[in-house]
Formats: structure tokens, C-alpha cells, sequence
């Protein structure tokens, strides 16, 4: 039981995550379009 928890819980916080990063940055195929275009990118915590 407390297994099948851990793998829902882990599933939404990706979800969620990946949503999240979505809406910041755009998708992975338009932040890549943008990368190669100023390829200069600040490091981020």
C-alpha cells in the first residue's frame, strides 16, 4: 500500500514539475529554438 503512495505521489510531482517548466520556459521544443538562437543561458539553482 505504502508502496503504490510513493509512486502516485512521485507521478504528480513530476506532473506538476513538468508543468511548471512548461509555463516558465515554454516547451522543451521552443526552448530549444530559443537556445540555439542567444545560446548564452544564466545557471540557475
Amino acid at each position: 500500500m505504502q508502496e503504490k503512495l510513493a509512486i502516485a505521489n512521485k507521478i504528480a510531482w513530476q506532473t506538476k514539475a513538468y508543468q511548471a517548466w512548461v509555463k516558465n520556459y515554454g516547451t522543451p521544443e521552443e526552448l530549444a529554438v530559443k537556445l540555439k538562437q542567444d545560446h548564452k543561458h544564466n545557471l540557475r539553482y
